[in-house]
Parts: C-alpha cells; structure tokens; sequence
C-alpha cells in the first residue's frame, strides 16, 4: 500500500469521525489503529483486535465500523466485511451524504468480490441516489452493469461524463454488444493518443483491453505484437497483471506474459495467491522449477489463504518437490491432503507416481488406483497404473491394464509392446507374439528386434 493510498484512507476515516451516539466519552474517543502498510496478514489481524476492542464498549462507532470493514476485507473475509459495512450505515444518527455514499460503495465492493454483481449494482444505485455526479461512483456503477450484461445501460450511464476509464468502459460495452469496429476504433484512439504522463498501468489495461478484442477477432498475431509492447512495458500493480495474464492465455500463448513477471518479487506477486500460483504453473509447465518454486513458497508462508488456495499451493509445492527429486517431502505433502479430504485435482496420481519413485509399489498400486477410479479414460493413469502392477510383479493385472490402454489409444506401439510381455508373462505366448507383432507393423523397432522371446 502506498503511502497516497494510506493518507487517503485516514481522509476517509476522518470524514467518519464524530458520528457516533451517546455512549461512553472514553470509550468512544479512542485512537483507532492504521491500515497496515505491509502484507503480513498478523499485522493486519492484529489492527482488526484492537478495532473490535474499541466495538465492544462504543458499538455504534461508525469509523471503527469502516475501519473495521476494510481490515476483514484485507484479510478475505468479505461476508464479515460486508456485515460491518452494512452495520456502518445501521446507526440512529443521520450520515453525511459524503459518508453514507461512502458505505454504500463499500458494500458494493464486497459484493463484487463475492460475485453477486446485481446486489452490488443495487448498492452502487444507491450511493448514486445519494451523490448522483459523483463520476468515481458511476465508473464504478458502469462496470458493474458490463459484469451483468446490460450494455446498454453501461452506454447511457457513460453518456453523462468523460473519463479514461470510462472510455475503456465504453470501448467494453460496444464489443458485448457486437459493435466491434466502434470499439475498435475507440481504443485504437486512446492507444494512439496516450498521454506521456499516463500511468504504467493504465497504459497496460489499454493495451490488453485491444489485445483481447484482436484475439476475440481471430487476429492473434497483432493481439501478441501489442502485448509484447506490454511486455517491455510491465506495470507492478497486481490488477494490470493479473489482465496481462489473461490476455496472453486468449492470444494463445501461456508462457507469453512471462516477461512482465521476471523482476516482480515472489513476496509481492504472493499478495494475490491465485495469480502467482497461475505463474508457478506456467514456469512448471515450462520445466522451470526453479522459478516456479519461490513463488510456491511465497504464497504458502502467508497467512490468510482462503482453504482452497492453501490446498492448491500445497499440492504445487509437492510437485515441483517430485519434480526436483524430493520425493518424501513430496509425498508427505501429497498424502496430508488426501488424509484431510482435499479436493485438489491428481492428488492420487501424483501420490502414486511419488510412491513408485521410492520404490514402495505395492502403495504406487493403491494411489494409481484411486486414480484409476476417479478418471477411468484418462489414458496416462492406465500406463501408470500398468507400469505399477509390472513393478509389483502383478502380471495378471498388468496385462487387464495394457488392454484397456489399447482399447483407448490402440496406436500407441509402445503400450503394445509392453502388452506383449505383460501376455508372455502370464503364459499367453501366441497371444504375445500375435501383439509384438503388431507393435512392428506400427514400426516400433524394439518389438520387431526383441519381441519374440528366447528359448
């Protein structure tokens, strides 16, 4: 948080000083605690005690209610935040139009973030009723009705004021309704006419928005040329990002949107859990471990993570552990969240390819067939599996899996050979011949040189 936004957030809770009722002078004149300009969330938790401390003896302070709002949302309890706001406004004294607009907007917001976008318009409706020029407000209000489809609405509204932001907005509201070249031609006007002293971010969310729409458009060559100026001009908000890493996803290349990550902190990146674990998995699949892996690490040493991104960051964690050779930490991590019921996806395999690794087959064979069980067409689980039940000498077993693996991909020559000796061993020899024979024809080698067996 940046020291502008620290000093306007004490604006906003002076505006709210002095509206409280009759109660105890002492307790009702109390300091309240800063925002905390930092990420660690003990800090913020911290703030939030001491907050409801001065709530439990002056319960109708509507400053420390704000206040109290803002620190719950920080720390992703937006129901609680939500309770607070709308208690904010639940007092026996008349607000200030400024300050009743304030919680209405509020309120709004945590809607937004619990994806109830008509409650959130119905908030923003009201705080227009009580500011009706406030052109932060109707930004705000517009973006909201685009959320829900109501274009239209989104035009008129936009139709009252100018603002960058709203021109973004409108540019947005044309493209849902079909009208791409009057959104085209309106970002490629804003494009073209960025101001010098146009923040890094808001330049980016310019570009991608055009990206997006050449993507939309089919015209994904020029959607990565505009995004690879966004690239060598990469914003720190965590906002535009999370937009580049999407625009990168629609122009139909993952690894694309790396650049504009390389020199943000792991630390910083972690402060929105979902995109660095996005990140992470594009490094992963990338092979680069060693960078996914800080940001792994990052988001797992923060407190306030929702159970779902903990589960996520955990079952992250034990993959680049797997793929980096740890495999006890690895599958100490995988089965913690299989015993606590995760629903995280491949839970199972990657604790049975982990079981393999250490040579415990007999376990490789129970984990690979929960996997089995859970995703019975997915044909690398049957290799696995079949891999599995040969290492535990289950030949029987093996050669079932082997069928059902041809039966899935009946062109994979491989398999077949593998088939072929998972049959010898069961003592179907003219039924392994008849398949390694096949393997051949489909020109694996292996099989044509060493499929028959020695006498």
């Amino acid at each position: 948080m940046t020291r502008l936004r620290v000093f306007l957030g004490a604006i906003a809770l002076a505006a709210l000083t002095g509206l409280v009722t009759a109660q105890d002078a002492s307790a009702c004149d109390a300091p309240l605690p800063n925002v905390p300009d930092t990420t660690d969330m003990v800090a913020w938790q911290e703030a939030l005690e001491s907050v409801e401390s001065v709530l439990a003896d002056c319960a109708s302070r509507t400053d420390a209610r704000y206040l109290q709002g803002r620190l719950l949302d920080g720390l992703g309890r937006h129901q609680d935040a939500l309770a607070a706001f709308e208690a904010m406004l639940d007092v026996d004294v008349a607000l200030p139009r400024a300050v009743e607009a304030q919680g209405w907007s509020a309120i709004a917001r945590q809607h937004t973030r619990l994806d109830a976008h008509a409650d959130a318009a119905a908030a923003y409706e009201r705080a227009l009723d009580v500011r009706p020029d406030d052109a932060t407000l109707k930004v705000s209000y517009a973006r909201t009705l685009l959320r829900l489809g109501r274009a239209p609405e989104v035009l008129a509204v936009l139709a009252t004021f100018d603002s960058f932001e709203g021109d973004l907005l409108r540019a947005a509201a044309y493209e849902q309704v079909g009208a791409y070249e009057n959104a085209e031609r309106l970002l490629e006007s804003l494009l073209n006419n960025l101001p010098e002293a146009l923040d890094v971010a808001k330049r980016t969310r310019t570009r991608v928005q055009y990206a997006n729409l050449l993507s939309a458009e089919g015209r994904t060559s020029e959607a990565q040329a505009v995004l690879g100026r966004v690239n060598d001009d990469p914003p720190g908000d965590l906002v535009s990002l999370r937009a580049i890493f999407d625009a990168w996803l629609a122009a139909g290349v993952e690894d694309g949107m790396l650049p504009a990550f390389a020199g943000l902190e792991p630390d910083r990146l972690a402060r929105d859990a979902t995109l660095a674990l996005d990140v992470a998995t594009v490094h992963e699949r990338a092979g680069q471990f060693d960078r996914a892996e800080p940001l792994v690490d990052a988001v797992l040493a923060r407190t306030g993570l929702t159970e779902a991104e903990r589960e996520r960051a955990e079952a992250k964690a034990g993959r680049l552990a797997y793929h980096a050779g740890r495999y006890s930490e690895a599958r100490q991590r995988f089965e913690r969240l299989i015993d606590a019921g995760s629903t995280e996806a491949d839970l199972a395999l990657w604790a049975g390819l982990t079981s393999f690794q250490q040579g415990d087959h007999t376990a490789a064979v129970s984990y690979l067939e929960l996997a089995r069980d859970a995703e019975p067409e997915r044909t690398f689980v049957w290799q696995a599996l079949a891999s599995a039940y040969v290492a535990d000498g289950r030949w029987d077993a093996a050669a079932q899996a082997y069928e059902q693996l041809k039966a899935l991909q009946p062109l994979d020559a491989e398999s077949l050979f593998s088939f072929g000796w998972a049959l010898y061993e069961t003592g179907r020899s003219d039924d392994a011949t008849a398949t390694w024979n096949e393997a051949c024809q489909m020109g694996y080698r292996q099989a044509c040189v060493d499929g028959a067996p020695r006498q």
